[in-house]
């Protein structure tokens, strides 16, 4: 898995990071599997961070 969003990265260029990583690593899945999971992982460091 990617690693997790750094404090001061933006959502777009996070998103873009984890793509990369997907596209490389995780080729198993399709890409709208990878994006999903790029974007679940952005929901849950939010959360952690107390915002919605």
């Amino acid at each position: 898995m990617p690693q997790p969003p750094k404090p001061d990265e933006s959502r777009d260029a996070f998103i873009k990071r984890c793509m990369r990583y997907m596209a490389d690593k995780e080729k198993t899945r399709d890409h709208q599997q990878q994006l999903a999971v790029c974007y679940s992982m952005w929901e849950e460091y939010q959360k952690g961070r107390g915002k919605d």
